[in-house]
């Protein structure tokens, strides 16, 4: 892994599926999901009308992260 891809991978995630296609950012996101069996629940998140947000909100996310994780990621509350 050079230096240009190290840095790429660390603002999205990237995905290489099994016919080599590269996915990055939301496409990696969907195609993660639906190969974890929620391809009916995030599906519809294909369609080109949808690709405005889920662009836009996935870019927000990934910059955000670490304000983001505090809040997903609170550990065991038991």
């Amino acid at each position: 892994m050079n230096d240009v891809l190290r840095a790429r991978c660390e603002e999205s995630l990237h995905v290489i599926t099994a016919d080599g296609e590269t996915l990055v950012g939301d496409r990696a996101v969907i195609h993660v999901y639906e190969g974890l069996g929620y391809g009916a629940l995030v599906g519809w998140l294909r369609w080109a009308p949808m690709r405005w947000f889920t662009g836009p909100v996935y870019d927000w996310v990934a910059r955000n992260r670490r304000f983001a994780a505090r809040f997903a990621f609170r550990g065991d509350s038991t």
